[in-house]
């Protein structure tokens, strides 16, 4: 196994371990050698993920790293649920408690929902707090959208469309 790879199973294996003690109801899943972990959170198509990288996506660079709580909405009518979410963003924003970021690209079927924080995954000393901080924001994400995507209908939204000219 690669360096990097046993530091991302060592960071996960801590994660899990942190999450287990603290009683979370985010629950891991056993910990792989990878820079992401995902959770359940009661639908199919939706999950939860935990990321830990060496690179930041808000500078777009590999000097700094970061660490991730993340919505992740992979269903068939993802594009339609993440557009449903987003008509509700001020109020999902609000109840979270920090502003977050909404990731869809049209090439990608995939769409997130997520908040960053910048971190260096080398540094062992850190990962207490970013285990406590991956924690919170997971848990916020979950009781705010757990039960918001649970209602989610695809039927409900309605893409714009414009007019064609003669």
């Amino acid at each position: 196994m690669s360096a990097t790879k046993q530091l991302q199973l060592d960071f996960w294996t801590g994660f899990a371990e942190h999450m287990k003690a603290a009683e979370s109801p985010v629950k891991t899943i056993k910990p792989s050698p990878q820079h992401w972990m995902s959770m359940g959170i009661g639908r199919t198509g939706f999950g939860l993920e935990a990321i830990c990288a060496s690179y930041s996506s808000e500078i777009q660079s590999y000097e700094q790293g970061e660490v991730r709580a993340e919505l992740k909405i992979a269903d068939t009518h993802a594009k339609a649920y993440f557009q449903l979410l987003h008509a509700d963003r001020t109020a999902i924003e609000q109840a979270f408690g920090e502003p977050l970021n909404w990731y869809s690209q049209d090439d990608v079927k995939a769409c997130r929902v997520f908040i960053a924080k910048t971190a260096d995954i080398q540094d062992r000393d850190q990962w207490p707090a970013l285990f406590e901080w991956l924690q919170l924001r997971l848990e916020r994400l979950r009781a705010v959208f757990r039960e918001r995507i649970k209602a989610l209908d695809a039927t409900d939204w309605q893409p714009e469309t414009t007019a064609e000219e003669p």
